[in-house]
């Protein structure tokens, strides 16, 4: 009996440490993509940024919320074709050109792929 305990708790313990190890590995987003979703696409913040109405404060909002959907992963396709299409949102946020961010921003392109 103690030693069925021992090997449980071995056990217990050896997965926990597997578990720490790969949440440790894995970059963690400061925000989910479906928060990302309701500020940025659902919420206005990239159209009044395209729009060319939004502050200093609204674009750096946009480049911090599209960094961290570029960090997070995708539902279901390839990781590759996440990583191309959020670095060219990212890289048209920073850039200031509204007609690439608005070019970029392809919400059926990226949804038929990865939502």
């Amino acid at each position: 009996m103690k030693k069925l305990l021992f090997v449980g708790s071995l056990m217990f313990l050896g997965m926990a440490f597997l578990i720490g190890m790969n949440e440790a590995g894995e970059k963690k987003s400061k925000y989910t993509t479906k928060e990302i979703m309701a500020k940025d696409m659902k919420g206005g913040l990239l159209n009044k940024v395209t729009s060319g109405k939004a502050t200093e404060a609204d674009k750096a909002d946009l480049i911090e919320l599209f960094t961290a959907l570029h960090d997070n992963t995708p539902k279901k396709g390839e990781a590759d074709s996440w990583k191309s299409k959020t670095d060219a949102l990212l890289a048209a946020a920073k850039s200031g050109d509204n007609k690439a961010l608005k070019s970029a921003a392809d919400c059926t392109g990226c949804h038929k792929a990865h939502k």
